[in-house]
């Protein structure tokens, strides 16, 4: 789905990601940012290092992301925070914080895929449906629970070429259902 970063990794051995979304991130809770086992850095940090490593490139990660935002912020900083840098890759990691709808979600996640789209038509775009909140700490009266884990099924809807869709959400319900 990725041909274009795919290509750029193997001949150009460049590739310039920016990722963008919430506090996870950030690295909210990441063990390396918590000082705890295993010690891991941040998401983005082991995915841009995961690729230098596999394809021998030049690879930049840029992490405007900010703990506590939402898709309206995304919309609203996505000139200055993401196009302004001229990515090759855009991961859009948004959901945990705004409790929308699916369809008030879509409409946000369209129109930043569409922004990048207009500006750079060559970018590719990784969606990530956001994990929800540990159900032992939470439950479905809590602010940020409603309508999380029906983002994955609504960012499917986005796949096609040059837009790949990293459901966490669907990982964390595998993984949590076999605990």
């Amino acid at each position: 789905i990725l041909h274009r970063t795919v290509k750029r990794l193997t001949e150009d051995k460049k590739l310039n990601i920016v990722l963008f979304g919430d506090s996870i991130s950030v690295g909210a809770n990441a063990s390396g940012m918590t000082v705890a086992n295993p010690f891991q850095p941040i998401f983005g940090d082991l995915f841009a290092e995961k690729l230098r490593r596999t394809y021998g490139a030049s690879v930049t990660l840029s992490n405007p992301s900010k703990g506590g935002e939402d898709s309206v912020w995304g919309m609203k900083m996505l000139d200055e925070e993401v196009i302004s840098r001229n990515p090759d890759l855009v991961v859009l990691a948004f959901g945990m914080n705004g409790n929308y709808e699916p369809s008030v979600f879509e409409s946000h996640i369209k129109d930043m895929v569409d922004r990048i789209k207009a500006a750079k038509g060559d970018t590719d775009i990784v969606l990530i449906a956001t994990s929800t909140p540990n159900p032992i700490l939470t439950d479905a009266r809590a602010r940020f629970w409603s309508y999380q884990y029906l983002y994955g099924e609504t960012l499917k809807k986005f796949e096609s070429d040059g837009i790949a869709l990293l459901d966490m959400g669907a990982l964390q319900r595998v993984l949590t259902a076999t605990a």
